[in-house]
């Protein structure tokens, strides 16, 4: 199998694409973030959970890609930092980036719920109100901090051939293999295919009644209103379909290789194990990284948030650069 650590210039593009990844997945979500703060007018029930998927991804880009340039930069998968330090790192950086994950799945649940009421029960009144909201988001956090607690316990060092590896160790009170196996297992289930399955399920739903719909307005007259609420609707769902769709291809390669690691015992050749590890830190942060994309593509709000913001902010430099020139002046007039 070809290496993909055998080149000083391919080691540099993985840098610069990681770093590429890195910059979309800060600064969009950061901007997706402050468009929905700024915007009174962005905070709807829908924005809210994209605001909540945002943070995620940013938590995600923050905490997991540094692990990701070690490795990248050191081609190796030792860990760096020893002491308690360290080893604090060893247990918070993976629980920050598995939360991350486990929040953006159980907000697409979330989402599709919401969009399958709003599409099929438009005349009833909501269940996922701006209360329910916020708590359901808060909710998606605690759910995925107690799934992932068992991390602080199995995060350990091992020393091999002198150097440090962070590794996840359920010994020396469980059975390691066994145990791993069981909560592989099941945060495969539970926290991937469960989801998508009912997510899947969802849309698939909202599909076939917009579909009806569509098709009903074409033998009957519509109003205005139910027109533009179903185009509102539709665009909003394949929106959503989008985000899940990258969702499913960046984690999937990193689920099938937790499997194949945990349940075949199979060692995997050195050489093979390099250019894996690299395919999976560019699949895993793709979704972080794409996503403000699909938001500003798809929504036009988020463009025109996008455009007042730099505006605003174009706005407060002009300022800032009057007032220093002011100073100057009156500096000036002082001397003279």
């Amino acid at each position: 199998m070809f290496c993909l650590h055998d080149s000083y210039g391919l080691r540099v593009v993985k840098i610069l694409i990681l770093c590429l990844i890195m910059f979309c997945g800060v600064i969009g979500n950061l901007l997706v973030v402050a468009i929905i703060f700024k915007y009174k007018t962005m905070r709807s029930t829908t924005n809210k959970f994209i605001c909540n998927m945002a943070a995620s991804d940013l938590l995600l880009a923050i905490f997991g890609l540094p692990i990701d340039f070690a490795s990248v930069i050191t081609d190796s998968l030792h860990w760096h930092i020893g002491g308690d330090f360290g080893l604090a790192l060893c247990k918070i950086l993976p629980f920050l980036n598995d939360v991350s994950v486990a929040v953006s799945i159980q907000t697409l649940v979330l989402v599709a719920f919401d969009r399958f009421y709003a599409v099929l029960f438009p005349l009833r009144k909501k269940i996922i109100t701006s209360r329910v909201c916020s708590v359901a988001i808060a909710f998606t956090w605690l759910i995925a901090m107690l799934f992932y607690s068992p991390i602080f316990y199995t995060a350990k060092f091992r020393r091999l051939g002198g150097k440090i590896y962070c590794v996840m160790d359920w010994g020396p009170h469980l059975d390691d293999r066994a145990t791993q196996r069981e909560y592989i297992g099941t945060i495969f289930v539970l926290l991937y295919a469960i989801p998508l399955v009912f997510i899947l399920s969802l849309y698939l739903a909202i599909y076939v009644e917009l579909k009806r719909q569509t098709s009903t307005s074409r033998h009957s007259s519509c109003s205005t209103e139910r027109l533009i609420r179903r185009r509102e609707n539709s665009k909003v769902v394949r929106l959503f379909i989008t985000v899940v769709l990258l969702f499913c291809l960046s984690w999937l390669p990193l689920h099938v290789y937790s499997f194949f690691k945990t349940f075949s015992g199979k060692k995997i050749k050195p050489c093979a194990m390099a250019t894996l590890q690299v395919i999976l830190v560019y699949t895993k942060n793709l979704g972080s990284a794409g996503n403000p994309f699909v938001y500003f593509i798809f929504l036009e709000k988020y463009r025109f948030g996008l455009k007042s913001l730099f505006r605003s902010v174009c706005l407060q430099v002009q300022k800032v650069k009057i007032r220093e020139s002011l100073k100057t002046v009156d500096l000036v007039t002082v001397e003279n």
